[in-house]
């Protein structure tokens, strides 16, 4: 809005929590900020596996087991997490419910049928 430049992604959702202050789309609790940063952890991790997978010359050969080593234990974890919960973390949405939506619309783009044939509870 003017007054400040923020131009990395992350930073820019801490920016706009800030300046709406909708704080608590950090968590309404202690304990949801720390399942939050957590989850972000993990989610983290998820994007760093599909940068490596996205830029390796081999992907089409090795898709199959990468999406098994890699993504499944990992997206399972979090559905695992996640059960019994409208969102991520509780039953307030969340800046995690975010990074997780891009993260899957990551997996999407490069493997379209991969999400249809898993089924997850917030997924």
């Amino acid at each position: 809005d003017g007054d400040k430049v923020v131009c990395e992604s992350e930073a820019v959702a801490y920016a706009i929590v800030f300046k709406a202050n909708r704080i608590d789309l950090f968590g309404k609790t202690e304990e949801e900020r720390v399942q939050a940063t957590t989850v972000r952890g993990v989610i983290s991790d998820l994007y760093q596996d599909i940068v490596k997978f996205v830029w390796n010359p081999n992907w089409q050969a090795e898709q199959a087991k990468i999406f098994e080593e890699k993504f499944n234990p990992r997206l399972k974890n979090l559905n695992a997490f996640a059960a019994g919960k409208k969102h991520i973390i509780g039953d307030n949405i969340n800046l995690v419910d975010f990074a997780l939506y891009q993260y899957l619309s990551l997996i999407h783009i490069s493997e379209p049928t991969r999400l249809l044939s898993i089924s997850y509870a917030v997924f």
